[in-house]
């Protein structure tokens, strides 16, 4: 559905661009036995029928594979590039970072590249001076302002791009793999910059290989795949279902069957994951109605087992675990020093821990198992990231109504008690 003008920023139609690749170079027998005709050089379709809308002071996260048309995207509508097919219209002035550096003359110093920059996208000497304290400061490199920008890292190329960019008060800014770059005080900085020039009607299009970063910033996602949109909404819920997808593909493409995802042995102790203190025998995830493969469904008890040895008459261990979701956001943790006048664990010997992780509690997705051991329960000398993998599902016909409507990837959906009293 088009938008009306004074509320669209960009508008794009039918976009596609198509890349020529490269003719294979043939010998002087092949272009004979050819007749010395040319080989059709193979194409590639990096964007495909694309139709948007995009509103003024909306900020859009894109993203997508390597190869699904995102940065294509970005080029086109910086006017670096040219569609093939299809039009663009662009409503206001337009401002972007596609490359860490690009726009920049190495051998300029910071101060003389943002008067060259600035004049070269149309702003005066005069409105330069007069927003060159403001741009500096945002960026926090003043001692090396009047450095060559051919000596800065990457970071402190972003920090004056990027400083630069917002202040030259552009109608649409486009980020392309940027944002990640710098400390993560920087970052904090410029998501709070990019939500406030949003609500002055500004608009932003990033594109990140991070979905938390654009969970952070956006209004709007959309996800490119093979160059068409295949989703483009307001719900966050674009990101977690872009990262399921991601994860069931990786775990297509290892080798390792569905079972070793929740279950783990090693019959020979010289190969067990460990140290010096103890090592692991197994490990496990299961149901008591031992449902097959990786999958649960919400409303059963997970239980966790851990069976290890220790290796010494020294030090008292515990077993600590966390769950993280698949952000790798850790949404809680559990230490079994916590019921530490059940859990004696100082001599050698083999021991076997579980611990119930609650039905009805965890959210539809992928989840991990972190595993770490505490030492004297104070000090961890193990970690292992990711020890085991699993996914929740709900069962056909459980009403997740409440879920859609939220739209938002939670982790946890836990069936609370509820009171209800008429007043």
């Amino acid at each position: 559905m088009l938008l009306p003008l004074h509320e669209t920023a960009i508008r794009i139609s039918h976009l596609s661009k198509t890349f020529h690749k490269t003719r294979p170079s043939l010998s002087f027998r092949e272009s004979v036995s050819r007749g010395f005709r040319a080989v059709p050089a193979a194409t590639f379709q990096a964007l495909d029928d694309i139709n948007l809308d995009i509103r003024r002071g909306e900020v859009l996260g894109i993203i997508g594979k390597n190869g699904s048309g995102k940065s294509t995207l970005l080029r086109l509508l910086s006017g670096i590039a040219k569609p093939t097919e299809g039009r663009i219209e662009i409503y206001g002035s337009v401002a972007s970072i596609l490359d860490i550096g690009a726009g920049f003359h190495p051998d300029l110093s910071g101060r003389e590249n943002i008067f060259l920059r600035g004049q070269l996208v149309g702003i005066s000497k005069k409105e330069i001076q007069d927003r060159f304290e403001e741009i500096v400061d945002f960026s926090g490199i003043g001692d090396f302002i009047d450095t060559p920008v051919k000596y800065y890292s990457d970071g402190m190329f972003l920090r004056l791009a990027f400083s630069l960019m917002i202040h030259l008060k552009a109608d649409i800014i486009l980020l392309d793999e940027v944002l990640g770059v710098g400390d993560f005080a920087f970052q904090q900085k410029c998501f709070a910059k990019i939500q406030e020039i949003a609500r002055s009607g500004a608009t932003v299009i990033c594109v990140s290989h991070n979905p938390m970063e654009l969970l952070e910033i956006c209004t709007f996602y959309m996800h490119l795949e093979n160059g068409k949109v295949k989703e483009y909404a307001a719900q966050p819920a674009i990101l977690l279902d872009y990262l399921q997808q991601s994860q069931q593909d990786s775990d297509a493409t290892e080798k390792t069957g569905q079972e070793e995802k929740t279950e783990k042995k090693w019959p020979d102790k010289s190969t067990a994951p460990g140290n010096e203190l103890f090592c692991f025998h197994s490990l496990h995830l299961f149901t008591e109605e031992n449902t097959p493969g990786n999958n649960f469904f919400a409303d059963q008890d997970i239980i966790l087992e851990i069976v290890f040895e220790k290796l010494t008459d020294e030090d008292h261990l515990d077993i600590a675990f966390t769950i993280s979701d698949i952000f790798r956001h850790e949404i809680m943790a559990c230490s079994s020093h916590r019921v530490h006048q059940f859990f004696q664990t100082t001599h050698r010997g083999l021991y076997r821990a579980r611990c119930v992780i609650p039905a009805n509690w965890l959210n539809q997705g992928h989840f991990h198992i972190n595993l770490f051991t505490l030492r004297n329960r104070k000090e961890v000398v193990y970690s292992w990231r990711e020890a085991l993998h699993f996914g929740m599902q709900f069962r056909t016909g459980f009403d997740h109504t409440s879920a859609d409507l939220v739209n938002a990837p939670a982790p946890l959906a836990p069936a609370l008690h509820w009171e209800l009293e008429v007043l």
